[in-house]
């Protein structure tokens, strides 16, 4: 039972330093079902292992055997609960495999060193008490490494550089495992010596993903920068074209302003009122046709808004809209028009996929505070953005979807220059 004890806990704090390098990314009630999940079969496995060691006896054949298999059920939780992807799972189970190995490694130098003349029993619950010691005492080491080893989806996304990366640790370390999967309790001092090099491997292994994760990262923002230069050129040609439209009809406008001026009086001289202030409506209908929205002194964000309300009114969805900015921002202009332009684009296309065709934009600003609000009714999708991700890290931004009465909903508010 002791044993057992041991090799349940041991297989527990395996599976909460995988789980530090995913814990960035599971969050309320997912935190819990996995830690609920894990300790309900901890205590499942805790039964099973002393079955099988009363039905088997304890010996290295299997002892080896739960150390080599017990990760499985755990891995296959992780992997359920936490869907971020198979090639991320299988490169932190790798990377814990090093290191639980390195942590066995070091208690039997110690074990065998220190405790010669023990009997198999006692050598097997020594060397798994010993891991469980190392644990405690490299935690806060180890704990770190895992919590900021993993890069982000889209570095694994490559292919096939992305499912070599995955693999490379279980590679690293699965020669000494097929060693290890033997009936011998006590291997030699050259197989167990040779096995001290893994941490090493380990550091340099972690050291050389952040750099091509570093590298990957500056390809994919240089990458991003261009895209992101060349959506605003478009955005202000646009923009420009819309202000020349707007510039020519006021021109043809003024052009014909003495023959309106002629037809009114000719209309109140013959004493039709009617029609004159029904001429007179008309062209100020016409006139506020040509008026381009002001939202704030920025062009970009000019730009954006007035090209993507523009975009939505012509593919039929109808927009809603309450902004209120002030002349100047402290964010960003150009990330602030990527921003719009991105979420007002993506809201779109789920609008016109509605019976509805409605979307709703509320952008205000209190006291020194920005909260954006986009809201598409009908909508039953919510699609998350690398643009928005990068935005809200950037300036410290809440965002929250949310979805009720049919209808996808994003808040999001920020500092303004809040960075």
């Amino acid at each position: 039972m002791e044993l057992a004890t041991l090799i349940v806990l041991a297989q527990l704090t395996d599976a909460y330093i995988r789980w530090l390098a995913f814990s960035g990314k599971v969050f309320g009630d997912v935190k819990f079902r996995l830690f609920a999940v894990s300790a309900a079969w901890g205590a499942a496995s805790l039964a099973l292992y002393v079955f099988i060691f009363d039905e088997y006896g304890i010996n290295a054949t299997t002892y080896k055997a739960i150390w080599l298999l017990g990760w499985l059920p755990y891995f296959c939780i992780c992997l359920r609960l936490v869907p971020w992807g198979l090639p991320q799972h299988v490169f932190v189970l790798g990377m814990g495999a090093i290191c639980s190995l390195t942590q066995h490694t070091l208690g039997a130098v110690f074990v065998v060193s220190n405790l010669s003349g023990q009997s198999e029993y006692e050598i097997i619950l020594l060397d798994a008490a010993a891991y469980l010691l190392l644990f405690a005492l490299f935690l806060p080491i180890v704990g770190q490494y895992f919590l900021n080893m993993l890069p982000s989806r889209e570095f694994f996304d490559l292919r096939p550089q992305g499912i070599y990366i995955a693999l490379l640790p279980l590679v690293i370390v699965s020669g000494h495992l097929i060693q290890l999967a033997d009936g011998v309790l006590v291997h030699s001092w050259t197989e167990r010596l040779s096995r001290i090099y893994l941490p090493l491997v380990f550091l340099f292994f972690y050291h050389y993903i952040l750099q091509a994760a570093e590298n990957f990262y500056d390809l994919q923002r240089l990458g991003r920068n261009k895209n992101r230069l060349e959506s605003r050129l478009a955005a202000l040609r646009e923009y420009n074209d819309l202000t020349q439209e707007s510039q020519r009809q006021v021109s043809i406008m003024r052009h014909d302003l003495r023959h309106s001026y002629n037809l009114i009086y000719a209309m109140l001289e013959s004493g039709n009122v009617a029609r004159a202030r029904e001429h007179i409506m008309t062209q100020e209908f016409l006139l506020e046709a040509t008026n381009l929205p002001t939202f704030c002194q920025s062009p970009p964000i000019n730009a954006a808004l007035n090209i993507c309300l523009r975009r939505a009114d012509e593919s039929g969805v109808k927009v809603f809209r309450n902004i209120n900015l002030p002349a100047e921002l402290e964010t960003d202009e150009l990330d602030f028009a990527l921003l719009l332009t991105n979420l007002l684009e993506r809201a779109t296309a789920e609008a016109l996929q509605t019976e509805a065709r409605e979307l709703s934009i509320i952008i205000q600003y209190v006291g020194g505070q920005c909260v954006l609000e986009i809201s598409v009714r009908g909508a039953a999708q919510v699609a998350f953005d690398e643009i928005l991700t990068a935005f809200a890290k950037k300036y410290s931004a809440f965002a929250d979807f949310s979805q009720a009465g049919g209808n996808t909903s994003l808040l999001m508010y920020w500092r303004d220059g809040g960075r």
